[in-house]
């Protein structure tokens, strides 16, 4: 894996640090961070610089008591994902029906999948990390894919094997966490992962910022409250 840079919670590539550098000398320098950004949540975080203190967490457990692997998609996109069955809280169909039918269980913590589901539709948040505990070590050499689509072009999929992350003097060999850079869940990307037979799955979700226009709307209306009260103290002095 190629080491990256980093400034507090912003991860950069050496690519990216030759291009602001190349930009910087251009007369090109950019300043933004995310501060004070009216659309911006960062839940008790105030930027991407400290993007990680936000204690936007969600716990995300996955049974499959089936003889046969699951495939399981996040959140729902704009583009089907062929053989790749919806989370939920609670049970799961994944195929089948009747007695043939396949199903996994899952729930979430502190609150129901279906409540972060509902929130995604409404504002894509940044996927900063994904930690794992498993029943099955095996498990963590299963991919999590990540899919972008777009009406316009042949969706896109980055991996990781959670595997890779692991430190190879560790003694606990069914727990890692797998850092991300660039993945968002929203309307357009989603996340893809395979249950296999009998494995449980423990997950934590480590979110960052979000697009959240409704936080937005009152952070822009507390904004002119303020203006509106300081013209009239200005012309009642």
């Amino acid at each position: 894996m190629q080491p990256q840079n980093k400034v507090g919670d912003i991860a950069f590539s050496s690519k990216e640090m030759k291009d602001a550098l190349k930009a910087n000398a251009d007369g090109g320098a950019q300043s933004y961070i995310g501060l004070n950004d009216d659309d911006i949540d960062f839940g008790k975080a105030e930027s991407f610089i400290d993007e990680s203190e936000g204690e936007k967490e969600f716990n995300l457990s996955i049974v499959n008591s089936t003889a046969a692997t699951q495939k399981i998609q996040f959140n729902d996109i704009i583009a089907a994902q062929d053989g790749y069955s919806l989370l939920k809280e609670g049970v799961v169909l994944t195929v089948g029906s009747g007695d043939s039918a396949r199903t996994v269980e899952a729930s979430g913590d502190p609150r129901s999948i279906d409540i972060l589901a509902n929130l995604i539709k409404h504002a894509p948040m940044r996927l900063r990390a994904v930690r794992f505990n498993v029943s099955d070590e095996g498990q963590l050499d299963e991919l999590l894919k990540y899919v972008k689509e777009t009406p316009f072009e042949t969706g896109v999929t980055t991996q990781k094997k959670p595997s890779n992350f692991q430190d190879q003097n560790t003694n606990n060999t069914k727990t890692v966490t797998v850092d991300l850079k660039d993945w968002v869940l929203g309307h357009d990307s989603t996340i893809l992962y395979t249950i296999r037979a009998g494995a449980t799955v423990n997950l934590t979700l480590y979110f960052g910022a979000s697009f959240d226009t409704a936080k937005a709307l009152r952070k822009k209306h507390e904004r002119a409250t303020k203006t509106a009260a300081s013209f009239f103290a200005r012309q009642n002095a």
